[in-house]
């Protein structure tokens, strides 16, 4: 069955552009199979046959991938903040002619409810809100305007009288606020992402993308935000690895990106700019993965390592150059020690910087702290654990038993020396 899952994957993929690899797969997989046996369809295939054929199970379908959920000022704690600081914020940063994207704007109610905001403090005239969805027949009834009661139930009252008319049990958004939006399809996972925005609003999609996924497309928000642009997620969604993307935590849902895209470019390592072949560069991505899942690592995020750049990221950071020197090198080696024993040789999990910690000696003491730690968490390997205690020679008097381990030695000066001067 998983067989043809996969082979399913690849046919919903060529059919919409659609890869279901970037969604978390339990969750997907178990809406799919409910809306075939509501079809009474007995298996995947079949389930294709038919998407082929009737254009409106098709539809309904790419409609149950997509999960749109949306209503107007969802959150409204959350409103009220975007009220009082950000969008005063912007305009004294930026002024009145704000660029703003609502990406993944299923029906409309998030980028109207951004025009009701911003009209607070910008005429209608001068707002422009750019609205993407890859879902056409959502981006259609998003462009009609009417909506139930429910879904408007936490308008402001002041601007359900003024922006809104009651048709039957419905209402319909009027002209002044639609015609400030402009609606496109735009598929978040393939296409390319539009530049230049002081403020890009995506809440609550991501939360069914795999973290691979996330990462990816909340780098690709980053390159289209303007130095000093904001970014509103959902308040159950959070970006890992923010810093490495250039942006600063504001609050619980907002990301300020601090640092121009060439010094976020600079942040990748040196000589990770020949790239590995593609299996390669998938094994580390699986490995990597792998480490994150039941462990501690993503908590080395919270932790600078060098400059500005944060433990966590200097891990992968070194494990990527290790990798590359090995392959570069023709040096034969365990490829899931190196990798693995390369992401965990910091993993000490405490702030270094801090003086109340007492640790002037931390260069010295950290690589056994670093694996006393890792020990709790991963099964290690006689590799994985020489190349944790021995990465500070010669700092340490301990060599490097393996050459795992000297290739971990090399890579991590090598990028502790390039974010030092790159985090300047």
């Amino acid at each position: 069955m998983q067989n043809d899952y996969e082979s399913f994957k690849k046919q919903v993929l060529a059919m919409s552009g659609i890869d279901l690899n970037a969604y978390k797969e339990k969750q997907m997989k178990r809406r799919i199979d409910a809306l075939i046996a509501k079809h009474k369809i007995s298996d995947y295939d079949s389930f294709v046959s038919v998407l082929k054929k009737d254009r409106d199970i098709y539809e309904t379908f790419i409609g149950y991938l997509t999960i749109n959920v949306s209503e107007f000022y969802r959150n409204p704690d959350q409103w009220k903040y975007m009220d009082d600081v950000v969008i005063p914020e912007l305009i004294q940063r930026f002024g009145t002619h704000l660029r703003i994207w609502s990406a993944a704007c299923s029906t409309g109610d998030e980028p109207y409810s951004l025009v009701m905001a911003l009209s607070k403090h910008i005429p209608l005239n001068q707002i422009h809100i750019t609205a993407t969805d890859i879902d056409k027949q959502i981006i259609a009834k998003a462009k009609v305007g009417i909506y139930s009661e429910k879904s408007i139930a936490g308008v402001p009252a002041e601007f359900k009288m003024k922006y809104f008319e009651k048709i039957g049990e419905s209402y319909k958004i009027k002209d002044e606020i639609k015609n400030q939006v402009t609606f496109t399809q735009h598929n978040l996972l393939s296409d390319s992402y539009p530049k230049d925005y002081h403020m890009i609003v995506c809440r609550n999609v991501l939360i069914y993308f795999t973290e691979e996924a996330k990462d990816e497309v909340f780098r690709k928000f980053s390159h289209s935000l303007v130095q000093n642009g904001i970014l509103f997620i959902g308040n159950t969604e959070q970006i890992i690895t923010y810093r490495e993307m250039g942006y600063e935590k504001e609050f619980v849902f907002l990301y300020q990106k601090t640092i121009n895209d060439e010094k976020i470019e600079k942040r990748s390592v040196l000589i990770m700019g020949k790239k590995l072949p593609a299996k390669k560069e998938q094994k580390f991505r699986d490995i990597l993965k792998e480490t994150r899942e039941n462990s501690r690592f993503d908590q080395n995020d919270q932790y600078i390592q060098h400059g500005t750049t944060t433990v966590k990221t200097h891990c992968i950071n070194v494990a990527q150059t290790a990798y590359f020197m090995s392959h570069r090198l023709h040096i034969k080696v365990h490829e899931r020690d190196l990798i693995r024993g390369a992401l965990l040789h910091d993993y000490f999990l405490y702030d270094w910087h801090d003086k109340c910690l007492k640790n002037s000696i931390h260069g010295f003491t950290h690589p056994g702290k670093a694996l006393k730690e890792a020990s709790k968490d991963f099964e290690l390997t006689k590799i994985e654990k020489d190349m944790i205690r021995s990465h500070m020679f010669p700092l340490t008097v301990r060599p490097p038993k393996y050459r795992e381990g000297v290739l971990l030695c090399i890579a991590d000066k090598l990028c502790a020396l390039q974010e030092t001067i790159g985090g300047r």
